[in-house]
């Protein structure tokens, strides 16, 4: 990763304006793809060999399109509290939908009604912050 892009400014989502400002900024994500994830559990061994549960976990997502301003984006999910995706399953994001939903939760997902979806696993993810930056 380059200097300049470690020094772009990270954008919070908080707001169903900060929703619309993403969407409208990544074109509702449409022929977008997912080309990276790492999730941290937030869980780790300390030098004296304790286990230490008292960190939050995160999702860290890198998604490109074919279109330029921006290529792609870097999107940081913390304090996941849920996630899932099939391997091996359509590449190519039609259309993402992000909701803020009860207790101040963002729901990002690749489908718009995640209960009703049952042709393949949608991608989901759940989590109490969510933060992106250009690339």
């Amino acid at each position: 990763m380059e200097r300049s892009e470690l020094s772009k400014p990270w954008n919070h989502v908080q707001t169903q304006q900060d929703v619309d400002d993403l969407l409208l900024t990544f074109n509702d994500f449409h022929d977008s793809l997912l080309r990276e994830c790492k999730y941290c559990a937030g869980a780790y061994i300390d030098d004296a060999l304790f286990l230490n549960f008292n960190s939050r976990p995160y999702l860290r997502c890198v998604f490109q399109r074919q279109r330029s301003e921006p290529c792609a984006i870097e999107v940081v999910f913390s304090d996941v509290d849920f996630f899932q995706m099939q391997a091996g399953s359509e590449d190519v994001i039609s259309e993402a939908f992000i909701t803020l939903g009860e207790e101040g939760m963002v729901v990002w997902s690749d489908v718009s009604n995640v209960e009703q979806y049952h042709e393949f696993l949608p991608t989901v993810i759940r989590a109490k912050f969510m933060s992106w930056r250009t690339m």
